[in-house]
């Protein structure tokens, strides 16, 4: 791998214009090191993380596969573990079945990843009370810190999966043990993953704005995310905008719309209702809100546009709303039951800042 990445970037800088500040620039690797690895043509292995940054920017079409490729080739714990992480990450189904099959007979370390990363590969296919007593299970039989940690990542993507957004517990378990691991790709990745956490959790749940922009603009920042975290910070950044610039949100929303379906994440198709119900709280009439999908948001565009009986009609309709739909009921109705049912519904379940749209819109009621 390393002769073929000294050739990647000798063929890069070969080109007229091109300079190793460039890969400096665009990798976040410092520019003394990819010196010293041109320096000695290639001798000076680079960490797995630093080698995926300069082959994701110079070989910005077939990255993926360069790295399947590579992956294949580790066999070190740490490469192992590596190759995995990667693999979930970037949805390599068939790299990570390989990786998993290659690996399963491998004791003590790589036995517990391979079994956590088997986890995470099937945990859809699980009921939600299986896959928590799955779980839960797991955390019983590792004993490594990057391990615990990571399942402690996937449960809280569990958690939030299940629409629960405080995320207080699992921050407060994680903070101090997130920044001692060991350096690697893992830890990069993981690094990636709790600063997710911490949006989720400075946004829906502590209703801090700034924090959650912040915390979601490293991971845009970062050459080693994935296209589907990247898809689910722009979603965060759409949400966190929605109140104070429309067009700001709707083009984050939409960037994360284009990433999931890069990602090949059902989760583009929500999309749609999320730009909808942008344009609907901001009062703007919009014939995108009544294709988008959802009736629910197809009826806040009829009140919005005073077409009252029509949304009635369709949240009527409906054998159960959403804690929005019962918003939008209420406000049709001009029934504050209906409304303080949602805000039940939507404060339970910890999402603070959706919350707050519910006791923004009583007044129009009362």
């Amino acid at each position: 791998m390393s002769n073929y990445l000294y050739q990647l970037v000798s063929d890069y800088l070969s080109i007229e214009g091109n300079k190793q500040v460039d890969i400096s620039k665009a990798t976040g690797i410092s520019k003394p090191l990819i010196s010293m690895f041109v320096d000695k043509k290639g001798q000076k292995d680079l960490q797995f993380s630093n080698s995926f940054a300069i082959i994701r920017y110079i070989e910005e079409e077939d990255y993926l596969d360069v790295m399947d490729d590579y992956c294949r080739t580790l066999t070190k714990p740490i490469g192992i573990l590596s190759s995995l992480e990667y693999a979930s990450n970037f949805n390599r189904r068939d790299l990570l079945d390989d990786l998993l099959s290659v690996h399963q007979d491998h004791k003590g370390e790589v036995k517990e990843w391979i079994d956590i990363y088997r986890f995470e590969r099937d945990k859809g296919l699980l009921t939600p009370e299986m896959a928590w007593e799955r779980c839960r299970s797991l955390f019983g039989k590792v004993t490594i810190p990057e391990a615990l940690l990571k399942l402690e990542l996937i449960e809280s993507t569990l958690t939030f999966k299940h629409n629960f957004y405080d995320m207080n517990n699992f921050l407060a378990r994680t903070d101090r043990k997130v920044h001692v691991l060991r350096e690697g790709f893992l830890k990069d990745s993981l690094l990636l993953k709790y600063d997710l956490q911490r949006a989720y959790d400075s946004l829906y749940n502590r209703m801090d704005i700034q924090d959650a922009i912040q915390n979601a603009n490293k991971i845009l920042k970062s050459p080693l995310a994935s296209d589907f975290i990247v898809a689910s910070a722009n979603h965060l950044l759409g949400h966190a905008y929605q109140g104070h610039s429309v067009d700001l949100a709707i083009r984050y929303l939409e960037m994360a719309q284009a990433c999931y379906k890069k990602a090949n994440s059902k989760k583009h198709e929500q999309m749609e209702q999320d730009i909808a119900f942008v344009l609907s709280i901001n009062n703007v009439i919009h014939d995108r809100c009544l294709s988008c999908g959802d009736e629910e948001e197809v009826a806040h565009q009829h009140y919005v546009r005073g077409e009252v009986n029509k949304a009635l009609r369709l949240l009527k309709s409906q054998s159960q709303l959403s804690p929005f739909g019962k918003l939008y009921l209420g406000l049709c109705t001009k029934n504050v039951h209906h409304v303080f049912e949602g805000y039940g519904e939507m404060k339970q379940s910890g999402n603070n800042y959706f919350a707050t749209f519910f006791t923004t819109k009583l007044d129009s009621i009362i």
